[in-house]
């Protein structure tokens, strides 16, 4: 039943639409994927930049290019989502953002970093069909 609705939800999706929803949840459960946009700095980190999330958006096709590009993420739009996810974080932890690690998110914020630029999409979406149908 819960995957009928599933096929049925994304069958009523624009194509472009669906190929950003499924490339964002596929990248929420690849670790190694992250991993490998992780650029090593002597020892292997477990945390990821703000320029190596944008590197990897770019990667996975997920960086929009042109104005056209409804269902993708701006570079200006994904440093404000890393933005608050760090200061998320700072709240929550009683901490300010200024030790160089608390610069960078671990692969449980980059999942929730994703699951935001995903809803970021489908509200614009939301957004853009209901204009074209008043």
């Amino acid at each position: 039943l819960r995957s009928r609705k599933r096929s049925k939800g994304l069958a009523e999706m624009s194509p472009e639409l669906r190929t950003a929803t499924l490339r964002l949840e596929h990248q929420m459960t690849d670790e190694p994927t992250f991993r490998k946009h992780i650029q090593s700095k002597g020892q292997r980190r477990d945390t990821m930049e703000q320029i190596e999330f944008i590197q990897l958006l770019r990667s996975i096709h997920m960086l929009r290019v042109s104005h056209t590009e409804r269902c993708k993420v701006s570079k200006t739009q994904a440093m404000q989502l890393f933005l608050k996810v760090l200061q998320e974080r700072s709240v929550a932890f009683k901490e300010k953002l200024t030790a160089r690690e608390q610069v960078e998110i671990s692969y449980p914020e980059y999942q929730v970093l994703l699951r935001r630029c995903l809803n970021m999409i489908e509200q614009t979406e939301k957004r853009e069909v209901e204009f074209r149908t008043e």
